[in-house]
């Protein structure tokens, strides 16, 4: 039973990290999009709102996530984001696809994840969700992640998440509820106008 466990572990170990690289070509080739328009008919689509919103952009870029939490135990995570960024004079908002490595060092769990999060300027609120696989290599768990927090244009985030597990909790030394803090780091890190 438990190279049977094993076997199972560690393949859905492969098919996650094939599914890890795959989401990352794909960040990886969204910056390279051509929309199938001109720039003449965008710029006539754009011209009333430009002329009374005159400060608006937007930004799109692959950025490196990294964080650290507790969830009962202390965890670390990297990863990658798709992150967007709105901006204008009245409002900003962001949001990002991502995917992570997760590791807790004193219990050797494992988990790769992936997830959404959003950041409003009004009140610098974020939210996420998160699915994520976890394994010691012995149990396994797959966990939904929902989360709430504040964070300065979706770079760095504070969040208080509540782990649902769906195989009843193997893993006692990850509890449900998890503080973390992320940091998505690109080119323009802070610096938006």
């Amino acid at each position: 039973m438990y190279i049977l466990q094993h076997t199972i572990d560690k393949k859905i170990i492969e098919w996650v990290c094939i599914a890890f690289f795959a989401l990352c070509s794909y960040f990886s080739q969204a910056q390279n999009f051509k929309p199938q328009i001109t720039p003449g008919q965008v710029q006539d689509s754009l011209t009333p709102l430009l002329k009374k919103n005159a400060q608006f952009g937007t930004e799109k870029q692959i950025s490196v996530r990294a964080g650290v939490g507790l969830q009962d135990s202390f965890y670390t995570e990297f990863g990658l984001a798709l992150h967007t960024c709105n901006y204008s004079d009245v409002g900003f908002f962001s949001n990002d696809f991502y995917t992570a490595i997760e590791w807790v060092p004193n219990q050797d769990i494992y988990g790769i994840k992936i997830g959404y999060e959003a950041n409003t300027f009004i009140f610098l609120l974020n939210t996420g969700f998160e699915i994520k696989y976890q394994t010691d290599f012995d149990k396994n768990d797959i966990v939904i992640t929902p989360k709430l927090g504040f964070g300065i244009f979706g770079d760095v985030n504070i969040f208080y998440g509540y782990n649902f597990s769906t195989r009843n909790n193997p893993f006692p030394q990850v509890a449900n509820h998890q503080i973390s803090i992320v940091f998505n780091f690109n080119k323009h890190f802070l610096q938006y106008r």
